[in-house]
């Protein structure tokens, strides 16, 4: 491709901003070329600013033998993003409604001990706090 990698980027951010103003998605997916590895990060940084939940891949990835299931792993990571529950553990029926499962670790790093814990928010147990 001829075309200057700058007028590419430029194009990108443009047309994000475009769907953003006439569309109102929930989720972006951008996809872009493996020469523009080196955009991924500023793409990205782009899409926070502006609040905007995004999944970008590189074009080469779904060129391989394994698609399916990168394709498959991109929209799980998107339907998380938007707040879909991507796996699920059936717990034993009685445990109770109320119940919480707290986990925590401990490490020591530069000489100084470090503790740290997550709890469950919901009777599913798929929201979590730490």
């Amino acid at each position: 491709d001829s075309r200057n990698p700058n007028d590419l980027e430029i194009n990108i951010l443009k047309g994000i901003n475009y769907a953003l103003m006439n569309f109102k998605p929930n989720c972006y997916l951008i996809m872009i070329r493996d020469s523009m590895k080196s955009k991924y990060n500023e793409i990205k940084e782009f899409c926070l600013q502006k609040n905007i939940l995004s999944q970008v891949a590189l074009e080469g990835n779904l060129r391989k033998t394994s698609a399916k299931s990168i394709i498959t792993n991109i929209l799980v990571q998107m339907g998380a993003k938007i707040g879909n529950v991507p796996w699920r553990t059936y717990f034993p029926t009685n445990i109770e409604n109320n119940a919480m499962l707290l986990s925590f670790d401990t490490s020591k790093a530069g000489g100084k001990r470090k503790v740290a814990g997550v709890a469950t928010m919901n009777s599913s147990f798929t929201s979590f706090a730490s």
